[in-house]
């Protein structure tokens, strides 16, 4: 498997060439520095440069404040599933589906309901509905029980969730492929679109989801979840211990959504975040939907002053400094520069006193 990264010249959203550098040390920019040193790992994927692919290198663009990896990897030829679950310790990636697997989503999908339910979102019973990464599927049945099955097209990554799906009963169940999406279900359009973390991944997110507003039936909506509002998850500290997921092209806040939704003339409409005790997937994720909007595509209007983004720039720098990964490094080299400085200086003492003596 050999795997290349792309450098990008332009921010993927708005196409600026005006961004910054965010994280000067780019040894922690990634979670996959841990990954890159597991022997299992590296006798399995021989081929695999694991120190090429941890280097993100992200940025954060002046105009539309999208944080994006500069390096890009192209999903689709970059890696199978197999090898996402093993350097992600994906362990409910089996059949069936592990019970602790089962229950935590039995949680969400209430969670997920009691959300839609308070902003008075409903879903008429001929809707036709698209779903990408339903995971197990158990939201389905609470959500959609008054829709027939025939009229729900869900979407998963993991064979294992695949079979589950097709077991309850969802014959139109198929494989979410790696990449930027393509409809397996060719011009067919949808009343509803539901999506599962997928703009964060996504090596064109702009592309993404002019694809997805392609494929929406008149008045349809985009509804998004599991993307993470970073400003909230950087001032709670609510990353992995071992960093940021190097497999996340875009690191997300809600403004840098709205701005891609505005892009493509789409309203954002953002409902509270789910509850991460009850979520199986991120902490923080935002939770809404993208409508049309009908006006003018020149019009195209993005959240940019000078305060905002100052404000979600020192949001990342300041998670990186304080993250306990990066603490404890700073704290290792203080702990050997200290004694070695010690005894510099006191070397530099008994050379002095013996030198005055002689």
């Amino acid at each position: 498997m050999e795997i290349k990264l792309n450098s990008l010249l332009e921010c993927p959203n708005c196409k600026s060439k005006s961004f910054i550098k965010l994280f000067q040390n780019v040894e922690f920019d990634n979670d996959l520095d841990i990954f890159s040193n597991d022997k299992k790992n590296l006798k399995k994927y021989h081929n695999v440069d694991f120190s090429l692919l941890k280097k993100s290198n992200f940025q954060i663009c002046k105009n539309c404040l999208l944080v994006f990896s500069k390096n890009r990897r192209n999903e689709e030829s970059m890696y199978s599933m197999e090898f996402f679950a093993d350097v992600q310790k994906r362990w409910y990636n089996k059949f069936p589906p592990p019970q602790e697997y089962l229950e935590t989503h039995e949680n969400f999908s209430k969670n997920f309901f009691n959300v839609l339910n308070k902003n008075n979102i409903t879903f008429n019973s001929t809707s036709e509905i698209l779903w990408l990464r339903t995971e197990c599927g158990l939201i389905l049945d609470k959500l959609f029980s008054h829709i027939p099955k025939e009229n729900i097209f869900p979407i998963e990554y993991f064979e294992s969730n695949l079979r589950y799906l097709k077991s309850k009963g969802y014959e139109n169940a198929n494989l979410l492929s790696p990449g930027d999406f393509k409809s397996p279900y060719k011009d067919k359009k949808f009343d509803e679109i539901f999506i599962n973390h997928q703009i964060t991944h996504s090596y064109d997110p702009l592309n993404f989801l002019r694809t997805l507003v392609s494929l929406l039936k008149k008045n349809g909506r985009i509804f998004f979840y599991n993307e993470i509002d970073h400003v909230s998850a950087n001032k709670l500290n609510f990353h992995y211990p071992r960093g940021i997921n190097n497999f996340h092209n875009q690191l997300l806040t809600k403004n840098s959504l709205s701005n891609l939704g505005n892009s493509l003339n789409l309203r954002t409409v953002f409902f509270e975040n789910l509850d991460p005790l009850k979520n199986a997937s991120v902490n923080c994720g935002m939770f809404g939907y993208l409508e049309k909007e009908n006006i003018a595509e020149n019009k195209i209007k993005y959240t940019n002053d000078e305060i905002t983004f100052e404000k979600e720039k020192n949001s990342f720098l300041d998670w990186m400094h304080e993250h306990r990964k990066f603490r404890r490094k700073k704290n290792i080299s203080l702990y050997i520069s200290f004694p070695l400085n010690l005894l510099k200086n006191l070397i530099k003492f008994l050379l002095n006193f013996y030198g005055k003596k002689t």
